[in-house]
């Protein structure tokens, strides 16, 4: 497929759909799916997007070259293998980090994204992922993973984890995120799935808890808890660990048919 998109200086999206103004995207796609029947391989995904994104006045301000290879085994297993050339051009400076700030230029570089991941249907699964890529004029290495487990049909557990070392010319620095998942089914009807994240880039814990009740088709009950915690050490000690955000939301829909 081919894809234009344009929006002008002065639109106002309002609810916050467009990632960006005074564009003008173009973007081919195009992604087979032959399936080789040999070597234990089910099913292929290569697939290549071009995308080309340019100001209201056709000056150039962005593009990547995206190409991939994903191969399904029959096993389940997932292979998939990325690389990806990007330009980009920054019209002014901006802060990655409170004390690492990238200059405005054109910057040119590539990445590649190496991942494998397990039968996601297993008693036990996982994945992993390594992305070297160069970096705004430096390097950031990233490397990723993941851990899940089913104790019984109605619960399941997931770990992930993310770290990405990022060296820049104004500076370096390492982050990390990582993040815990459970989930409960009280019956086909009820479920609840709870979430516990921690950032260190922003140094939060975000906790959440929903619930969701299908009373019939098409309508449910929500009811959700979301809190936030600062791990930061202020200057009073106490107060490091103190809750900076609880929300309690409820949530019923209704279909009305005849």
């Amino acid at each position: 497929w081919l894809n234009y998109l344009d929006v002008q200086d002065n639109f106002n999206p309002e609810v916050g759909f467009v990632q960006r103004r005074g564009v003008r995207v173009t973007k081919a796609y195009l992604g087979p799916t032959p399936r080789p029947g040999r070597a234990r391989i089910r099913l292929m995904e290569p697939m290549i997007v071009l995308t080309y994104i340019t100001d209201q006045q056709n000056r150039i301000v962005g593009r990547t070259q995206h190409y991939m290879v994903g191969t399904r085994l029959e096993d389940d297993s997932y292979i998939n293998v990325i690389y990806q050339r990007n330009l980009d051009v920054l019209d002014e400076p901006f802060d990655i980090q409170d004390d690492v700030s990238i200059p405005e230029g054109t910057y040119a570089y590539d990445e590649w994204n190496l991942s494998y991941s397990t039968n996601p249907a297993a008693r036990v699964y996982g994945s992993a992922r390594y992305e070297p890529m160069e970096f705004y004029g430096g390097h950031r290495n990233g490397v990723g993973g993941s851990i899940g487990f089913r104790a019984s049909t109605q619960l399941s557990t997931e770990f992930s984890y993310e770290r990405n070392d990022v060296d820049l010319p104004a500076g370096d620095f390492l982050t990390h995120l990582a993040i815990l998942r459970a989930d409960y089914a009280f019956s086909p009807r009820a479920t609840l799935r709870t979430l516990v994240q921690y950032n260190s880039s922003t140094h939060d814990v975000t906790s959440s808890v929903r619930f969701n009740f299908i009373h019939r088709p098409g309508s449910d009950l929500y009811i959700v808890y979301n809190g936030l915690d600062r791990t930061r050490m202020p200057g009073d000690i106490e107060e490091a660990f103190t809750p900076s955000d609880r929300q309690l939301a409820i949530k019923f829909s209704y279909l009305l048919s005849r």
